[in-house]
């Protein structure tokens, strides 16, 4: 996650909410997991989709499973 903070300018949290969605996990499941409200999950996105320079959920993910591919 250290190297979507560092590529992008995610804060911890927007990290552990982007590699949720690259793992397939619902907003619902994602707030579960990180302990917050679902409309907190939607906002954190938002500020990905600025950060990462994408419209879509479809490219965010593509670009933070291409991210973490070069991280391994």
């Amino acid at each position: 996650m250290k190297r979507l903070r560092e590529r992008f300018g995610f804060t911890k949290t927007e990290a552990e909410v982007a590699v949720g969605l690259v793992e397939g996990l619902s907003y619902a499941e994602i707030a579960e997991k990180l302990g917050v409200s679902y409309h907190t999950v939607h906002t954190h996105i938002k500020a990905i989709h600025t950060k990462a320079s994408v419209a879509t959920t479809g490219e965010l993910i593509a670009l933070v499973r291409g991210a973490l591919d070069v991280q391994r």
